[in-house]
């Protein structure tokens, strides 16, 4: 069963580029985000695809005679809502507990767990309403390990720094127990075990978790968070955007929500590259090393990829930003070209010739889930950058309107009017893009303020 089946399968509404979306933003980056109004889809999508990776191996891929329910393996998903109350990262990788000489785990250490006990398999994480506190306060820890990552040429493996959970001198239970002789026979046990041993899996399945003192962010570890834009929760960071990949869900238009309610299609929107391309969970384990093996000058100089249009791409919508506080680093620009190849090699090994077109989609995806959401503020600071970036989206934009725009022209005479005009997706290159920076530009104007989030 693929994918795009499962998904089908759920009855679920969803657009069937927020699929392509999100697989490539996991592929690209551990952390995704999703955002919009409550009730658009946001979090079913993401148990559904987490839901999908988690088959187990031997119904991933299309049996002879496909089995009537999947296999599920839930110890490789868990579903945390996030609390207001969550001050610290208690609430959500747990604590020691001395008066009862236990650690009080949550649903997520033993994800972290479980994933370093399978380390070739990947593991998933869905952080719900994750506003609903700050999370400078209880994720900070979590975004420090995954920055850290890196490949130890030492080792051949990817290491990251430790988070620390607590200082007892060794490994401690998480559950207790009624008697003094089974707690002693269970830190038998458990002292009995490896070092790097935290999971203990009886016969029966059962699963028994031994909390280290400090812990890594293990690579096959993936968090997918969903927000909600209103006036309970809290504003992202600079700090939590820039390690994401951020995901837009507003829902149909009610007319096609309707529309495939009746004819039970379940999918909106068009794409040309959906129904053929091989979504594989191998893609997010140890077969391709959970992240691409290509380092960015591989990517920059791979002739599978017109570097003409790659890279005056991103040098144009760069220097557009340039002089404003939504420049973007190093680690954004590596992030937009390695999420880039991603989709280029998943269209090719999917039989789907990687042409310019091509490019161009997945150039549009990377600037609409990369760029765009740091974008925020005033109308005075806004207006001018947003059709800019409109006309940079346009298919008739060339290194001449890049130069005139920086060379401070206030309006560009070949889209004169542009911003004012209908909205017609034939009309741009990155047409995604062009409709949300329309929208934002709208409200804009209209209400003096404008987010991408």
């Amino acid at each position: 069963m693929n994918l795009q089946d499962y998904l089908q399968n759920t009855g679920l509404l969803f657009d069937k580029n927020n699929v392509i979306d999100l697989y490539l933003a996991l592929k690209s980056n551990p952390l995704v985000i999703f955002t919009g109004i409550s009730g658009s889809g946001k979090t079913k999508l993401g148990q559904s695809f987490v839901e999908y990776m988690s088959i187990a191996t031997h119904t991933a891929s299309s049996p002879a005679i496909a089995p009537t329910s999947p296999l599920l393996e839930p110890h490789k998903y868990r579903f945390v809502s996030v609390r207001s109350d969550w001050l610290d990262n208690n609430g959500l990788l747990g604590y020691n507990n001395p008066l009862l000489g236990i650690y009080s785990s949550t649903p997520a250490i033993e994800l972290i767990l479980d994933a370093h006990n399978e380390p070739t398999e990947p593991f998933f994480l869905i952080l719900d309403e994750m506003n609903l506190a700050k999370a400078e306060y209880y994720f900070s820890d979590f975004l420090s390990a995954i920055e850290s990552r890196k490949y130890s040429p030492i080792t051949g493996k990817i290491e990251s720094e430790f988070i620390e959970l607590h200082k007892s001198g060794e490994k401690l239970l998480t559950k207790s127990f009624s008697t003094e002789t089974e707690k002693q026979d269970a830190l038998t046990e458990m002292r009995s075990l490896p070092d790097d041993k935290f999971v203990n899996v009886s016969p029966s399945g059962e699963r028994t978790y031994y909390v280290p003192e400090k812990v890594t962010i293990p690579p096959n570890l993936y968090i997918i968070g969903t927000v909600n834009i209103d006036e309970t929760t809290y504003r992202f960071s600079p700090k939590v955007i820039d390690r994401a990949n951020v995901i837009e869900m507003n829902g149909a238009h009610i007319d096609d929500y309707l529309t495939n309610m009746i004819s039970g299609t379940h999918h909106i929107g068009t794409n040309p590259y959906y129904d053929h391309l091989l979504f594989s969970v191998n893609d997010f384990t140890y077969v391709r090393g959970f992240y691409s093996t290509k380092s960015t000058r591989d990517i920059l100089t791979d002739p599978l990829i017109n570097q003409h249009v790659l890279q005056e791409a991103i040098k144009h919508i760069w220097g557009l930003l340039e002089d404003t506080q939504f420049r973007f680093s190093y680690r954004t620009t590596n992030n937009l070209i390695n999420y880039i190849y991603n989709g280029v090699e998943l269209a090719a090994t999917s039989a789907i010739t990687p042409n310019d077109t091509v490019l161009l989609y997945f150039l549009d995806s990377s600037f609409l889930l990369k760029i765009l959401p740091r974008l925020h503020g005033q109308r005075r600071q806004m207006e001018e950058l947003l059709i800019n970036l409109l006309y940079f989206c346009h298919k008739d934009f060339k290194q001449v309107h890049y130069d005139e725009i920086k060379a401070g022209s206030e309006k560009i005479s070949d889209f004169s009017g542009l911003e004012n005009a209908v909205f017609n997706s034939d009309n741009f290159r990155f047409p995604r893009s062009a409709e949300r920076i329309k929208r934002v530009l709208t409200s804009l104007i209209e209400t003096n303020y404008g987010s991408f989030i």
